[in-house]
């Protein structure tokens, strides 16, 4: 009898074990995350269910044509990932409650049905996205040209089938991303983002460091019609972390002294608080920075005026395009030395250019290309003003016509470092209209990026 109750004991034992192994096993191999590949280069998470999020989310209505989400077989309980894969491929992850009836939905929204594949199911939308599924996740990528499709459901079952280990779940940055408060969160190596502010985003980088090495973290809500991204630009390389962070500590609070300066049909602004000489060691090392900057420098010399100055500054934009690109400058001065070496400046200039006097301590640089103008207000406190007009750089240091929102200003006051994008003057035609609803900013009229 005692033998027996022996054996029962042990095989009930070893029934309990089995059955806890069984249910780890389970849990460890069906995080739907699982399915976002290794090595992307840009992810956002966004949890649904946050009201300043799921008002204006519009990617599953807009990406995978689901009027009604919450009957769609997406559990939209747990989070919903975005990401830039790293061959550029723009993607969406979700957690599957029921793929039988998120199977239907695709169907019945004109989803042209694909192959099955080790239990994937594959669908195509409008053509060039792929949008595969499993119990457990729906995983969507794309564009994808027709001709690339198949090799792209080889990839996508690889995707939906592997192990956390070789999924995105064990990198640094999924870690980052999911320590990070609020219902949507970005987490973005520097060249992922739009190359025309990479420089700005990684701002204080080490000269000669790959943009790669700078990730930026944000938290980011919606709120009006704006989009804001309050951001921590970091690396997960110690050293350069270390130069990212000391970089930022020049920057001084922003104040209101030049953000009704900026018209709301104007590109982009950036405004800043800083004390010149400080600031010009990390400006020369900013190579995209120089680059917005290479007319002014070709012009004056810019670096002694950046020694001058110390409060405020403000950078715009008004237009931007290819052959063409406005821009107006206005800064704090704490000194006007620089304009003893405009006699030098004239004699200086270029072949074929010359340097005018356009009014008292203000000037105009010409020649077959381009024109700048800057000055010098005669106030005790002066100003800086410039742009690539005559009315540009009156316009630097004056109320605009139409400023921006009170809003806006407010989000922007106080702040390290801001951008402000206005969205219509950065997005036209229907691909980038697309674009802007894959990411849910269909309503979204102004970026707001600022630094912690």
């Amino acid at each position: 009898m005692r033998n027996d109750a022996v054996h029962t004991s042990r095989y009930i034992l070893l029934t309990i074990c089995c059955a806890v192994c069984i249910v780890f096993l389970c849990s460890c191999g069906s995080d739907y995350r699982s399915a976002i590949p290794y090595g992307c280069k840009a992810m956002m998470r966004v949890d649904v269910t946050d009201e300043t999020v799921g008002k204006k989310l519009s990617a599953l209505e807009d990406m995978l044509k689901i009027d009604t989400p919450e009957e769609s077989g997406i559990d939209l309980g747990e989070s919903i990932y975005f990401f830039e894969s790293v061959d550029g491929n723009l993607g969406l992850c979700a957690k599957v409650s029921d793929e039988d009836r998120l199977c239907d939905i695709l169907l019945k929204n004109k989803a042209e049905q694909g192959p099955k594949r080790q239990g994937c199911q594959f669908f195509v939308l409008n053509g060039n996205i792929v949008v595969g599924c499993t119990s457990s996740s729906v995983l969507a990528m794309g564009p994808v040209m027709p001709v690339a499709q198949g090799e792209m459901y080889n990839r996508m079952t690889r995707f939906l089938l592997q192990d956390e280990e070789k999924s995105m779940i064990v990198s640094p940055m999924m870690n980052k991303l999911e320590s990070m408060d609020g219902g949507m969160a970005i987490a973005a190596q520097a060249d992922a983002l739009p190359e025309k502010f990479a420089g700005i985003f990684a701002f204080g980088l080490p000269k000669g460091t790959e943009l790669s090495q700078c990730i930026v973290a944000a938290n980011v809500r919606f709120s009006e019609d704006m989009l804001l991204i309050d951001a921590e630009p970091m690396s997960f390389n110690a050293n350069v972390d270390k130069a990212l962070k000391a970089s930022y500590d020049i920057f001084r609070p922003v104040t209101q002294k030049y953000l009704h300066a900026m018209e709301t049909t104007s590109f982009v602004g950036l405004f800043a608080n800083i004390e010149g000489n400080k600031f010009l060691p990390l400006l020369q090392r900013s190579e995209s920075l120089q680059t917005l900057l290479m007319g002014i420098n070709q012009t004056i010399d810019f670096n002694a005026v950046m020694k001058s100055i110390d409060g405020d500054i403000f950078l715009t934009v008004p237009t931007y395009g290819a052959e063409r690109m406005d821009i107006a400058m206005a800064a704090q001065l704490r000194d006007r030395n620089f304009l003893d070496d405009i006699g030098y400046w004239k004699e200086s200039v270029p072949a074929g250019a010359r340097i005018t006097d356009w009014r008292k301590d203000a000037y105009c640089y010409s020649d077959d290309t381009m024109t700048f103008c800057f000055g010098v207000t005669q106030e005790e406190k002066s100003q800086f003003y410039s742009g690539t007009s005559s009315a540009l750089a009156e316009h630097s240091i004056q109320r605009a016509g139409h400023p921006l929102p009170e809003y806006v200003m407010k989000s922007v006051a106080g702040k390290r470092l801001a951008l402000v994008v206005n969205i219509p003057s950065v997005i036209a035609g229907e691909d980038a209209v697309a674009m802007a609803k894959f990411f849910g900013m269909g309503n979204v009229r102004t970026i707001v990026y600022t630094v912690k």
